[in-house]
């Protein structure tokens, strides 16, 4: 899969379902430092996602705490069920959503920043 950035990020939609539904989020930024996928808290009480377990981690601002819930997260057609983290993102960004290693460690994915361009491969 060949896509173009958005806005000069990386970004393709994913899908989230948990216990109330599903919901395709349409911005979700390809996040090759972040371990988890992240979403909203939002989404998370808005899909009924249950809460698993207290993820501690250290990131660019220090060392925080995260809660994690059960979900399956479509990307490019395939879904994988796992844990992501709800917090959430600052009111200005324009992105939904993380995709982080626990998705993007099942494909080979190329950021080419010069063409401005994503290829994605299983």
């Amino acid at each position: 899969m060949k896509a173009k950035y958005s806005d000069g990020m990386p970004l393709i939609p994913i899908k989230v379902r948990g216990l109330r539904g599903e919901v395709e989020i349409k911005e979700a930024y390809l996040d090759s430092g972040a371990a988890k996928t992240l979403v909203s808290e939002a989404l998370v009480l808005k899909l009924g996602l249950k809460y698993r377990a207290d993820y501690p981690a250290i990131t660019g601002s220090g060392k925080d705490v995260f809660k994690l819930y059960e979900a399956d997260v479509t990307f490019l057609g395939k879904t994988h069920h796992l844990y992501v983290v709800g917090r959430d993102l600052p009111e200005q960004a324009r992105i939904r959503a993380l995709i982080g290693r626990d998705v993007l460690d099942h494909y080979k994915v190329c950021l080419n920043g010069k063409s401005r361009e994503i290829t994605v491969e299983e």
